[in-house]
């Protein structure tokens, strides 16, 4: 409520006169997203500090994580500014723009500590299957329990940030009304340009879930082809083919990503909610 009060605010202070429909509905749409944002990253911290002993991040590998996030943001920040200006013929006051500025910061603040455990699941992924081939035929128990918690932190981590983009989106589509309704073109801030927010967005999630996605899936092969080989003549027996099957079964891998969906889901939420909030009328 605070923050809503800071915007109307704002609002007012620019035109004592006329605080316009559409900003107040931006304003709301802003401070809501916050609040899920607040819920995204308390969960993260909640997700980090529950990783088991071996994988709580070090001291060292934290703050070149943070460094790194830092970098990927502050390049991502610049680059839908650049292509903001391109497109250009609009503009806000300077203090839209700074709250504009202080909601991305808080974004990537939010999206930090799942981005940390993606990071953190890919280099499990990456541990197990070396564990298992060192393993041999011994118990796979562990790491069946492995992939299991790999699976959940792969679902939790896709559907925090694709919940978190995709308020980031809205505010965009909610955002191109109000420039609208204060006078600029509608041909210069396009329903393109709002999907084509929800593409980068899409595709940025996807270059960092995709992968992970796929080295479980492939680590889960691993497992099932190490707890039951094939026979001598390379063709499993009724016993071992079963089995095969219950793992297959039990992993989760016997089915494809599009009937496991809330990962998936999670990557393409920026783009669907883009292309939804696209059709929201401008009043023009």
């Amino acid at each position: 409520m605070i923050f809503f009060g800071m915007l109307q605010l704002e609002a007012i202070l620019r035109d004592p006169e006329s605080t316009s429909r559409s900003f107040a509905v931006w304003a709301t749409s802003a401070t809501v997203g916050l609040v899920a944002w607040v819920f995204v990253l308390i969960g993260g911290i909640g997700q980090l500090r529950g990783l088991e002993a071996p994988w709580k991040p070090g001291v060292r590998w934290l703050l070149f994580a943070i460094a790194l996030l830092v970098v990927l943001g502050l390049a991502a920040t610049v680059f839908l500014t650049l292509l903001t200006s391109a497109l250009g013929g609009r503009s806000f006051n300077a203090g839209v723009t700074l709250i504009v500025r202080i909601l991305m910061v808080c974004g990537w603040l939010s999206a930090a500590p799942w981005l940390l455990l993606l990071w953190i699941t890919d280099e499990r992924v990456q541990s197990l299957r070396i564990g298992m081939k060192e393993n041999g035929t011994g118990s796979f128990q562990p790491a069946i329990r492995e992939l299991d918690a790999v699976w959940q932190a792969i679902e939790r981590s896709s559907l925090a940030l694709g919940l978190l983009l995709s308020t980031l989106v809205i505010n965009t589509a909610f955002m191109r009304n109000v420039a609208i309704e204060a006078g600029v073109s509608p041909k210069s801030f396009s329903q393109w340009e709002v999907i084509g927010y929800g593409v980068f967005f899409m595709v940025i999630l996807a270059a960092i879930l995709i992968p992970v996605l796929v080295a479980w899936r492939e680590a889960g092969f691993e497992l099932v082809s190490l707890a039951t080989p094939d026979t001598a003549s390379g063709v499993p027996d009724e016993a071992s083919a079963a089995a095969r099957e219950r793992l297959v079964v039990r992993l989760g891998i016997d089915r494809s990503y599009v009937r496991r969906p809330i990962a998936i889901l999670g990557v393409l939420s920026p783009f669907l909610t883009a292309f939804a909030t696209a059709l929201i009328p401008t009043g023009s």
